[in-house]
């Protein structure tokens, strides 16, 4: 009986030695760069695999409804002396579609360019730049699902069989919308970086500014006032760093828009709960060195905080309180920096976990049953839009654009939709 006693316990040692042997190997390689953009990125996971770009009709878009495109960034560093391409879709306004009636044209026809560039620069029509999460690609299908939950009844009826994210906000607010695989992702080149991202973000723009449209015999162009920057996740840290770029060079977005955002990489990589399950690094909080250490090697910050308070633009901040991979006090978090510029007080004034509720500069309302919207307007004369959170109830981390809810705010807060009541 002892020996089999004793047998058990050198069992249970050698399994905890592997255990923890392991999970210390693994935080050593995430003091190196390379295992770092593995972990940050998950571009490896590049899902949906095999993908036709040149066919988006697989994926339920009407025929031409797409323009499928190539980004040339400037920097020439990563792939010899070419420069990155990172490729994208440009999703028509249904409207546009149907009335250019590039629907019916032969499947072998060729459509100018000129012809898509026409639909960026109609008068009173804007143009939604989305920058997506990490892992998967622009035709994953939680984002081909936002797109098109407007026409689609049984994604109405099925939150987890949301069919995209941008072809639901072309069909319900009639705007273009530009959504790109960063260099790494999809069929793009490259591999990612934080720096090699925000480049990927400026050419994206740089790319929309130039697009011209000829309407009779004036050329138009499309003004950074038309243009809307939306971010999800990973994407959040990508669309206000390009925010807060452009809003410094005096040529700021109509609005930002951020989705379960993060208020740093530092800060949310300990928290940060991968397919929902317990942090992986969240043992090392009760290592502060170990964790300070860590932090201080990591070469992928995305700062959003210190980026968020320069953004001059209205600003929309929307998450779930059932959001387990990124924690609900990052959005807030960024709310209170935009609210309070300058001012890093936010931990110890949220210790209670329910600021912005009580705060006199910042109206509250609740919708019963769906979330909760707060409103900050600044007094005249300081330089910042109006600010909204709007908080879901029933909100997880990729499923904000379900709700109803979700595009009543966006459809009043951007002026593309009417207003119905949320405020």
């Amino acid at each position: 009986m002892t020996g089999v006693l004793s047998l058990v316990v050198q069992r249970i040692v050698l399994t905890s030695v592997v255990l923890f042997s392991g999970y210390a190997f693994l935080v050593l390689l995430l003091t190196f760069p390379a295992p770092q953009r593995y972990a940050v990125y998950l571009n490896w996971a590049n899902y949906p695999f095999g993908v036709d770009w040149n066919a988006p009709e697989s994926f339920g878009f009407a025929h031409n409804k797409v323009r499928n495109f190539n980004i040339t960034t400037p920097d020439n560093v990563t792939i010899g002396k070419f420069p990155l391409h990172s490729r994208a879709w440009h999703i028509l306004p249904t409207k546009y579609h149907f009335s250019s009636g590039l629907r019916h044209l032969p499947a072998n026809a060729t459509v100018p360019e000129s012809k898509y560039d026409a639909a960026l620069t109609q008068r009173g029509v804007d143009t939604v730049v989305y920058f997506h999460g990490n892992a998967g690609n622009r035709a994953s299908p939680w984002r081909i699902g936002t797109y098109k939950i407007w026409i689609n009844p049984m994604a109405q009826a099925d939150p987890q069989n949301l069919p995209s994210t941008h072809q639901r906000i072309a069909d319900k607010f009639n705007v273009n919308i530009i959504t790109v695989d960063y260099r790494g992702f999809g069929n793009s080149e490259g591999f990612p970086t934080e720096e090699g991202l925000n480049i990927d973000a400026k050419a994206v723009w740089d790319w929309l500014i130039i697009r011209g449209g000829t309407y009779g015999n004036v050329l138009r162009y499309l003004r950074p006032n038309q243009i809307h920057i939306l971010g999800h996740s990973l994407g959040s840290g990508v669309a206000a760093k390009l925010a807060s770029s452009l809003c410094a060079n005096g040529t700021a977005p109509k609005t930002l828009i951020l989705e379960a955002a993060y208020s740093s990489i530092t800060e949310v990589m300990f928290e940060y709960r991968m397919l929902g399950l317990t942090p992986l690094l969240g043992p090392l909080r009760w290592f502060p060195f170990l964790q300070d250490t860590l932090r201080g090697r990591l070469t992928e910050r995305f700062d959003s905080v210190a980026a968020i308070e320069n953004v001059t633009s209205p600003i929309l901040l929307i998450f779930g309180t059932l959001d387990r991979d990124i924690p609900t006090a990052h959005s807030r978090r960024l709310f209170h920096r935009a609210v309070n510029r300058g001012v890093e007080n936010f931990t110890v004034f949220d210790k209670a976990g329910v600021w912005p509720r009580g705060d006199k500069l910042v109206a509250a309302k609740v919708i019963p049953g769906e979330g909760s919207r707060f409103d900050f307007v600044p007094a005249k004369g300081k330089n910042t839009g109006r600010l909204t959170m709007l908080e879901l109830d029933r909100g997880h981390h990729n499923n904000l654009p379900y709700f109803d809810i979700t595009y009543d705010v966006l459809g009043e807060f951007t002026g593309l939709g009417p207003e119905v009541g949320t405020k």
